[in-house]
């Protein structure tokens, strides 16, 4: 069993799911599991309608669902299902909310549609087993399946002329808005794989076993889910059914004992990273053979392209050099998606759905074997450097705990530390307002502030650092670049160091030529 999960771009049009439906298709014998997030920009598009709808009350409504609806009409136009059946609001809507009596036109069965196993639509096609999954199972019927689309589609509209009139728009009803978006996509996919002839079953996050804590907008999966997800999963694709999940979104799960909650039930989100989380919890739950994340580049890349023409895929990687890549802006996956795998020990394979030939990249607990000690070089702007100096340091315990006492009474998070006997230097993530945090600073310490600065970041093996940091400085000295602080981090597979924010692109090239393009430079 694999786990394939296709971000919004891999989806993005009609034209996008024929070509992930094919890719699927051609890993059908490895038993796969699909996540999808919302089409393209959908999830966008409807925190947009619900901002219209806040400023500009009902008279907004109306244009908002056409425009959502206009989007998924021309995707199910473009694959044809249902023969391209209108779902313009004249068909089902008027000013934006539901017409009276709905808009569910119930059809006979197609008799053209093979048998095939339907799961997961509403209006009492499911029964629930202990455990309150999927378990029956129906021929598919492609009328129905857009029926539930339209449906789902009003009750949009409905929520939308909702948020207008009260004009109100609190976490827990932003989670439940954005989860149209990934409700709808999955069932359009799944939708036409049955048309091309692959049983799919559309599941959203809950019925397939994923239930997440009460926190709106960044929720976290629930224990429960580690039961819960294999429970709801293998019995389909023990059955030969292509599981169709929708990624992001969970419920919120109700607690067992005699406290009650008020969130049960209630759609959340699971925040940053969430669709990767879903395919990663999926892979980690079920013993997967690998979770594929699929998105619009050839893999991890040994920098980014925008700065370094020659960036190129890396094979292979671990999951801490994954997660400080991705803390120090790499566009990879979010170190929170990749820990389910982490723990089971699952590989993560991130492939490109343009390009679906190019190998990839693996990410797993093992380096590759003849991997070479530098495997990424990245940088991140708009870093803020503050030097905090105390003869107070020297010998005294405690002081470090009061200086980040501070830190942490003002909500500021620290990114990059080194220190010394009488000194603090460290980064913050941007430009902020320290005016209070330095006050109360600057009772115990000596402050100085510095912004505009970068930090440049090294990824690999650093039971190599000392050939690796001669290298770096000496590229550094060619350029004439001051190096202002160096950490080397505890995970043992980064070194960073803080330089100006316009030195940062010159030093990431000069690097990604000395480690990677044979490159080398030599001091003035």
């Amino acid at each position: 069993m694999i786990v394939m999960k296709f971000g919004g771009s891999s989806v993005a049009d009609a034209g996008r799911i024929r070509s992930v439906v094919e890719i699927v298709k051609e890993r059908l014998v490895e038993r796969p599991v699909l996540v999808l997030s919302a089409m393209g920009d959908v999830t966008d598009y409807l925190l947009q309608a619900a901002e219209k709808a806040l400023c500009e009350g009902p008279a907004s409504v109306g244009k908002s669902v056409e425009f959502l609806t206009g989007i998924h009409q021309d995707v199910i136009g473009g694959l044809d299902l249902d023969a391209g059946r209108s779902l313009a609001p004249g068909g089902g809507f008027r000013g934006g909310a539901p017409r009276e009596g709905g808009s569910v036109r119930r059809r006979k069965p197609s008799q053209a549609v093979p048998e095939m196993v339907y799961a997961g639509w509403s209006e009492g096609v499911r029964q629930r087993g202990s455990r309150g999954f999927p378990s029956f199972y129906k021929p598919f019927d492609e009328s129905r399946a857009i029926d539930e689309i339209e449906t789902l589609l009003e009750e949009l509209a409905a929520l939308i002329a909702g948020i207008s009139l009260i004009r109100e728009l609190t976490p827990k009803t932003k989670d439940y808005l954005v989860s149209f978006g990934e409700r709808l996509s999955a069932r359009i996919v799944a939708t036409y794989f049955n048309k091309a002839g692959v049983r799919a079953a559309p599941l959203d996050a809950w019925d397939a076993g994923i239930v997440s804590t009460g926190d709106f907008t960044a929720a976290e999966p629930a224990a429960e889910c580690w039961a819960n997800i294999p429970a709801a999963i293998l019995p389909l694709v023990e059955a030969g059914v292509l599981p169709v999940v929708t990624g992001f979104i969970a419920k919120c799960y109700a607690e067992t004992d005699d406290r009650a909650n008020p969130a049960a039930g209630d759609i959340t989100t699971l925040g940053r990273g969430g669709s990767d989380l879903t395919a990663t919890l999926i892979a980690a739950s079920c013993r997967a053979k690998e979770a594929q994340v699929w998105k619009d580049v050839d893999g991890v890349l040994t920098a980014d392209p925008r700065i370094v023409e020659g960036a190129r895929p890396v094979e292979a990687i671990t999951y801490d050099e994954a997660a400080e890549l991705a803390y120090f802006g790499a566009q990879v996956l979010h170190p929170r998606a990749m820990r389910p795998c982490m723990e089971a020990g699952v590989p993560v394979l991130v492939k490109n759905s343009y390009n679906p030939d190019a190998k990839g990249t693996r990410i797993s607990g093992e380096a590759a074997v003849g991997a070479t000690p530098v495997r990424a070089v990245t940088s991140k702007k708009n870093v803020t450097l503050v030097d905090i100096v105390s003869t107070r340091m020297l010998g005294q315990s405690g002081f470090l705990a009061e200086v980040f006492a501070l830190f942490a009474a003002h909500n500021i998070s620290i990114d990059v530390i080194a220190t010394s006997e009488v000194s603090i230097s460290l980064t913050l993530d941007g430009e902020r307002d320290l005016a209070g945090l330095c006050k109360n600073l600057r009772r115990i310490a000596d402050i100085e502030v510095k912004t505009g600065k970068a930090i440049v970041t090294i990824i690999g093996d650093v039971s190599r650092s000392s050939e690796i940091l001669a290298r770096a400085f000496t590229v550094c000295a060619y350029l004439g670049i001051t190096v202002e602080m160096v950490s080397h981090g505890a995970s043992k597979v980064n070194i960073s160091f803080i330089v100006n924010g316009a030195d940062a692109p010159s030093v990431v090239q000069a690097l990604h030529k000395g480690f990677f393009e044979g490159e080398l430079v030599r001091a003035r």
